[in-house]
């Protein structure tokens, strides 16, 4: 990996959340209490208590490896948006996928999928690698190195959309990245507040041994490149790796 310098961020009260994805739409399959296989259609009706109805498209993305979940709602000013999605796509498309990726923590888990703004065909001669991409800019909520598991540990957070609730977003860096490398190197040290703009990879993996049987699932946002980066003007004067 080429390193480049991060560059500065000066407006620390800005945000960023941007996905990249390329893969095969694949509609989502589930089973039933029988363990029937139940294969779900690309819209989805949604009706709540209030008697409101709502449509969402729904569908997974495969990329390599990777599996990741595909949402976009219709809303009042594109109430067709989810069906016109479902109508122009057939399971086993090539796609490139643009659009917000979430994080949720729900009963002690932790879900992950891309709210789509685009999505348009593609081919694997105009696109021969697949991947799914996130770039995040907010605030340091958290870092610390994990010497058992030999990670670099980041939370970041940031404002909701007209909204004083905060999103976290999870991401480890492996020991030998050059980045991961100049965070923890970094004098004064980074310290929590300070915020930072990076580029990370999603990866939702299930390990097989070379016999087939399932060793471990890896489930993570990992570190790829910082961009940017900004000192909080409250940040202790730390030197070296001061977490």
């Amino acid at each position: 990996m080429k390193f480049k310098e991060p560059v500065a961020i000066n407006k620390l009260d800005s945000t960023w959340n941007g996905s990249r994805a390329v893969g095969y739409i694949e509609k989502i399959k589930r089973r039933d209490e029988s363990g029937t296989e139940i294969i779900e259609d690309f819209v989805k009706k949604i009706e709540r208590e209030d008697g409101t109805i709502s449509y969402l498209f729904q569908a997974n993305l495969r990329s390599n490896d990777t599996m990741i979940r595909l949402q976009a709602w219709s809303n009042d000013s594109n109430p067709t948006r989810a069906k016109d999605l479902a109508n122009s796509f057939n399971d086993g498309d090539y796609v490139l996928i643009e659009g917000k990726f979430n994080e949720r923590e729900y009963n002690e888990k932790l879900y992950r999928e891309i709210n789509v703004f685009k999505i348009s065909r593609t081919t694997e001669k105009e696109n021969p690698e697949m991947f799914v991409t996130v770039q995040l800019q907010g605030i340091i909520d958290y870092l610390d190195y994990d010497e058992q598991e030999d990670l670099l540990k980041i939370i970041i957070k940031m404002k909701r959309y007209n909204s004083e609730e905060y999103d976290e977003y999870r991401v480890v860096g492996e020991p030998n990245n050059p980045y991961v490398n100049w965070l923890m190197n970094k004098s004064p040290a980074v310290s929590v507040g300070d915020v930072i703009k990076v580029g990370c990879d999603y990866k939702n993996e299930v390990i097989k041994d070379r016999y087939g049987e399932i060793e471990g699932i890896v489930n993570r946002l990992e570190l790829g490149k910082i961009y940017a980066y900004g000192r909080s003007k409250d940040a202790p004067k730390k030197t070296g790796f001061g977490f």
